[in-house]
């Protein structure tokens, strides 16, 4: 439907033909619905609508189900289904409905399908359901969990502007054409105080299921601004998803934990929700996937997001996949180890603020501990200048420069600044390879020192480059 008609969806209003009162909601041909005004209690409804554009949640549910299957079956005496506008077949017309209850399990839609506009109160369950035409999902709110579990859309769909506040499941869906996924919301109820709000988030948050999914056309499914306007990030699960490296990811507000993105599926191995609060359509899932096969979903938006040339999305999800390496329980400690250790200098070569500052550390460390185990001017006329105080006057001992030989001078201060500066200097030299340095170890444990600062400089410094490279490519 093009936009300029959904617009007018919401501001046309129709006079109806016959004295008595009818729903005024505008439906799809631009006609006023027309069926018989519903009695809601007070302050439920802006105006007076029928039984089923009523938000009255008490409403009954037999007599709105009875008009679901008289409009399924096409004998609803005011559903007209074909819009004089649009050249096109008959459709299952349900703009703007509220549905107490929504069961359309293992349903097939011979016709186009529109939900625009549509709010469901409580679980709406599409399971195993078979759209044969297009489906639309315009605008509409999904206020309990969405079950799509094993259906199947072999016209586009359509889930432009909706929200969906509880989990939806699109387990083992297959989209045979698009999917349009443009600005839609996956966020919890709206509520004025944000701390009530992230406490329900964090209690029962609302997540894409997108495991096991299949699509004949991977780049007609189009994620564009989701939650981009919201607060919550889009929080989803796609192992096992066929083909997510060729979906289109377009300014997507993602979910984040500890500065990088993070799937539903990460969080239910790290972090995995407690049973009590587990739905029916969630216990039949088993939560914990296995590393690997996170990790598979992690690399898969690696290679969508550097088609795209999203580079910060592509290092999150290489984080993320690196991350389900290291907490596999089945890798052996030693690769653990090493995964670990390259995680705390670099955060995997990704990170190039932890890399430069674990090369400073080092550098630190290397400046204290070569005055530490005594350091040697090279120059035997530099060398006599130096008196260390707890040595006799003469001996090889009195050129040492050390931290004792300065704690134990007259003037501390002065000495401990030199002390530190020599320290300094000898970490520069070695760093750099010098050839010929001013100073040199005192004894074998500082030239220990030396080897491994040999080792772990250039090594740390080729991890920030690393970093640098990955985060600024072009």
């Amino acid at each position: 439907m093009p936009p300029s008609r959904m617009s007018s969806l919401a501001v046309k209003n129709s006079q109806p033909n016959s004295m008595e009162a009818v729903c005024p909601k505008i439906m799809v041909d631009e006609e006023a619905c027309g069926r018989p005004i519903y009695n809601a209690p007070s302050g439920i409804d802006a105006e007076p609508v029928c039984l089923m554009h009523s938000l009255d949640p008490t409403k009954d549910k037999r007599a709105f189900r009875e008009e679901i299957d008289a409009i399924l079956r096409g004998e609803s005496k005011c559903h007209r289904g074909k819009p004089k506008w649009l050249d096109a077949s008959d459709r299952f017309e349900f703009t703007g409905f509220v549905f107490p209850e929504a069961r359309f399990n293992n349903a097939s839609f011979n016709h186009n399908a529109d939900f625009t506009l549509a709010v469901f109160l409580t679980k709406a369950d599409f399971h195993g359901a078979k759209f044969n035409q297009e489906v639309y999902f315009r605008s509409a709110t999904f206020r309990g969990t969405a079950a799509f579990s094993g259906a199947e859309f072999a016209g586009d769909a359509y889930f432009e502007v909706t929200r969906f506040n509880r989990v939806v499941w699109f387990h083992r869906t297959r989209f045979m054409r698009r999917a349009h996924f443009d600005r839609t919301a996956f966020c919890t109820l709206a509520n004025g105080d944000e701390r009530v709000q992230q406490m329900v988030a964090d209690a029962c948050p609302s997540i894409l299921e997108f495991k096991d999914v299949r699509t004949d056309h991977p780049e007609l499914v189009v994620f564009y601004k989701v939650n981009k306007d919201g607060r919550e990030g889009l929080r989803a699960r796609f192992v096992n998803c066929e083909k997510l490296d060729l979906f289109r990811f377009e300014d997507v507000n993602w979910y984040s934990k500890a500065g990088r993105v993070v799937l539903q599926d990460e969080l239910d191995i790290t972090d995995p929700p407690k049973a009590q609060a587990a739905t029916e359509e969630e216990q039949m899932t088993t939560w914990a996937e296995s590393h690997e096969l996170v990790a598979i979903a992690y690399r898969r938006l690696v290679s969508n997001a550097e088609r795209a040339r999203n580079y910060d999305l592509a290092e999150d999800c290489y984080v993320g996949a690196m991350e389900m390496k290291r907490l596999d329980p089945r890798a052996s400690l030693s690769s653990r180890a090493i995964v670990t250790l390259y995680k705390w200098l670099s955060v995997y070569g990704s990170s190039y603020t932890r890399a430069l500052g674990m090369l400073g550390g080092f550098l630190l460390a290397f400046v204290l501990l070569f005055p530490a185990f005594g350091l040697r001017m090279t120059d035997p006329q530099e060398a006599e200048r130096v008196q260390c105080p707890v040595a006799a006057p003469g001996s090889p001992e009195s050129s040492v420069i050390s931290w004792g030989c300065a704690m134990a001078h007259a003037e501390v201060g002065r000495e401990a600044w030199g002390t530190f500066k020599a320290g300094l200097l000898a970490a520069a030299e070695t760093a750099t390879f010098q050839r010929r340095p001013a100073l040199e170890p005192e004894n074998n444990w500082g030239r220990a020192v030396a080897m491994t600062e040999v080792v772990v400089i250039p090594g740390q410094l080729a991890l920030l480059f690393l970093a640098l490279r990955r985060r600024f490519r072009r």
